[in-house]
């Protein structure tokens, strides 16, 4: 049995983590968020109705976006010392992090956010249930990203610390992709923004491929360089920008961020047993949550933080709602509200 295969199965078998459902994870759109999928602009595109079969959602969340990401966390390893590995980002910027879900997934193991300058308390305490010592963990970026007061701490901790970490947030995602082996399938999405590749998270764990990002809607030459070495068997583009700037690609893309994800989701996961809902207008809750739906073999969709989602949420919810057992809905209820997950759960 795969180590995908090992987690997918323990996942499975989790107890919801449900914690205190606060604006933590709903902070505003980082600085540089430019680029990417628009989100709508008009409330005309939504659909009138919620889907017409209920699909059940559980929140999983913590009092911030650090605390979500230990409760997705617990959810994905309710039985402490089980992960291989675990990922660490900052909790503040995404583009260190953006790419590094494939790679928790790899190794077995969540991704956990801290703050950029200190290890956080909540943070050190997930690492110290989740993961044996003298295991290893990933720091993304460097130390502007993750300063050396974090790495010093989780040495102290007793792990070892591999930090990848590029010039760039391109050479960074090209890092690692060599450290997942250079996959012959590649995902492509701007890394001037984050939700095309939050979208495309799960369905590049399930198809064992890696995420390298594009410079908006020209290529970046550190994706352009690694893609000439390695010579990648199949690349999609996620979104009308990385389409634009890799036009041999496969493309997949929608008019806003919200239908570029039921595209990815729609083409990868078509009969999913297991749903993941977070809200398109904040990185940190996705990022956390990408790992586990990839293991789980579900799609992460992406929704407004108040109101009906747009129609094509509503046509592939209800599509898919005959075969979906498990839905979650991650952040708290100012990244996405109750009304929001009323609607999900088709009861609005």
């Amino acid at each position: 049995m795969t180590k995908r295969c090992q987690w997918a199965a323990s996942v499975m078998a989790a107890t919801v983590v449900v914690g205190t459902l606060s604006a933590g994870a709903a902070f505003g759109t980082p600085a540089g968020s430019r680029g990417a999928t628009p989100a709508p602009i008009s409330g005309a595109r939504y659909a009138a109705n919620p889907p017409g079969a209920r699909i059940p959602v559980s929140r999983v969340a913590g009092s911030d976006r650090i605390g979500t990401s230990v409760a997705v966390s617990k959810l994905a390893f309710p039985i402490g010392g089980t992960a291989g590995a675990v990922v660490l980002a900052r909790s503040d910027a995404f583009p260190d992090a953006l790419t590094g879900g494939p790679l928790a997934a790899h190794f077995h193991g969540p991704v956990l956010l801290t703050t950029p300058t200190a290890l956080s308390a909540e943070t050190s305490a997930e690492l110290l249930r989740v993961l044996p010592t003298g295991k290893t963990v990933y720091l993304l970026g460097g130390p502007f990203a993750l300063g050396p007061a974090v790495e010093s701490a989780v040495q102290n901790l007793g792990y070892q610390v591999v930090r990848i970490a590029g010039s760039t947030r391109y050479a960074t995602a090209a890092a690692i992709a060599q450290t997942l082996g250079n996959p012959r399938t590649i995902f492509e999405a701007t890394g001037l923004n984050y939700p095309d590749a939050l979208a495309g998270v799960p369905a590049a764990i399930i198809t064992s491929a890696a995420i390298l990002l594009t410079a908006g809607s020209v290529q970046a030459p550190e994706t352009a360089q690694y893609l000439a070495a390695h010579l990648p068997g199949t690349r999609y583009a996620l979104g009308g920008q990385a389409g634009a700037a890799d036009p041999t690609a496969i493309r997949i893309a929608g008019s806003d961020r919200f239908a570029t994800a039921i595209d990815v989701d729609a083409r990868f996961f078509p009969s999913p047993t297991i749903i993941g809902v977070a809200g398109g207008a904040a990185f940190a809750d996705g990022l956390a949550a990408g790992p586990y739906l990839g293991a789980s073999s579900g799609p992460l969709v992406l929704v407004p933080s108040s109101g009906e989602p747009p129609a094509e949420v509503d046509s592939y919810l209800s599509g898919v709602a005959a075969s979906v057992k498990t839905g979650y809905l991650f952040g708290g209820t100012l990244a996405v509200g109750t009304d929001t997950q009323a609607w999900v759960a088709g009861l609005a």
